[in-house]
């Protein structure tokens, strides 16, 4: 893929210079040979041949291996049931905590602008008359959500 953007990007740059340029049609025969040397079956033989005597020096040890992997995969059915559950319930409290702390920082703001609309009218910005309820129903929210409601 990479060098397919590379060689968009160079037959773009070439048609500016030759706009007859057709590298696709000048660099597939090389591509071709490259990918049939890469992914051919003489590839895939070389590197089974580079393998192989690793393979054969680890062969006496596999047969205890795989007895290993099928006891550990056998342990591992009661754990892994008693980890998910665990998991299940570790979801749970996170979730429960996410909730909390959305209504901590929603009540927080609330008493903030509360304090905000009682301090209006000594700036000038309004009348007491005008931020005593909704600095009250600020308050009072802000209160349930941290306190009662969390």
């Amino acid at each position: 893929a990479l060098l397919q953007k590379t060689l968009i990007n160079i037959e773009g740059m070439g048609r500016q210079i030759y706009p007859e340029l057709d590298l696709w049609e000048t660099a597939a025969p090389f591509m071709e040979r490259w990918m049939q040397r890469q992914t051919g079956l003489p590839q895939l033989l070389r590197q089974l041949a580079e393998r192989l005597p690793d393979w054969l020096a680890q062969a006496p040890e596999m047969p205890g291996l795989a007895l290993e992997a099928l006891d550990e995969m056998r342990r591992l059915g009661p754990d892994r049931r008693r980890l998910q559950g665990a998991l299940e319930r570790l979801g749970g409290a996170l979730e429960r905590q996410g909730r909390r702390r959305r209504r901590e920082r929603l009540g927080g703001a609330a008493l903030i602008a509360a304090l905000l609309s009682m301090l209006a009218p000594a700036a000038g910005l309004a009348s007491p008359a005008e931020t005593i309820v909704p600095g009250a129903i600020l308050g009072s929210l802000g209160i349930y959500w941290l306190y009662v409601h969390g």
